[in-house]
């Protein structure tokens, strides 16, 4: 048969050059609900296989991916976007109603601290505001200082590896989030998972005292990295605009 994307001609269920499938009849209910069905089933069989996974072997299944055996996994960005993402919704039901009206009524009505104050704010808002976004950029700045101090796997590796550590650890707190309400940046769970994966991880080639000062370096200078740019951003937005 002739596929109906690509004009290839071929035999079987499926065309060998772009994947389409041969039976290609008319969309029905049915169809799209068959479809719905398949795609969360194959969400949700890669999604919880992560969770379990990196929850008992962290270390073992993590090296087990980044050799080659992909198939069982849900893809670590797609983990860590689907984690982080739903943290965020949490944060922002529960924090809903912010104290930062109130703070922004005090500056005013303190002009000795109000041009001080005024950055704080700034930059406030704009974690409140970019939060998830900045959480996934994490998966980046970690990068930066284990790529450095653990020169084992590469910079696109040790991508692979905090997506998969920041997604895991986001998804945990998840689940325990109504018992310990905490902002992100100040919050200690969240960090303390995020160095106890970090710590498991490489635990696999180092001492534990070496792994566990090497995750809590990286993860200090990638928080400065998460702090820092963003303060550093909203700084030169005010001198900007005067």
């Amino acid at each position: 048969m002739t596929c109906t994307n690509c004009q290839f001609e071929f035999e079987g269920k499926y065309c060998p050059e772009c994947g389409q499938k041969a039976d290609t009849r008319r969309i029905t209910w049915a169809m799209v609900l068959q479809d719905l069905v398949s795609g969360i089933t194959n969400v949700e069989r890669g999604f919880w296989y992560n969770l379990k996974a990196l929850t008992l072997r962290p270390g073992a299944e993590i090296e087990s991916y980044l050799q080659g055996r992909w198939k069982t996994f849900y893809h670590p960005l797609k983990y860590a976007l689907v984690s982080i993402t739903l943290m965020t919704i949490l944060a922002n039901l529960y924090f809903m109603t912010s104290d930062i009206s109130a703070a922004t009524e005090f500056a005013k009505e303190t002009p000795v601290v109000s041009k001080g104050y005024q950055l704080g704010y700034d930059y406030g808002r704009f974690l409140k505001s970019n939060q998830k976004f900045l959480w996934i950029a994490n998966i980046l700045f970690f990068s930066f200082p284990f790529a450095l101090f653990v020169r084992r796997y590469s910079f696109a590796e040790w991508l692979t590896i905090n997506a998969f550590i920041l997604g895991h650890s986001a998804f945990l707190y998840c689940l325990i989030f109504w018992i310990y309400p905490v902002r992100f940046l100040v919050n200690p769970i969240l960090y303390g998972l995020l160095l106890l994966y970090y710590t498991i991880f490489l635990h696999r080639h180092e001492s534990l005292v070496m792994s566990l000062l090497i995750a809590f370096l990286s993860l200090a200078f990638g928080m400065v990295l998460f702090i820092g740019l963003p303060m550093a951003g909203t700084w030169i937005y005010q001198s900007l605009s005067g």
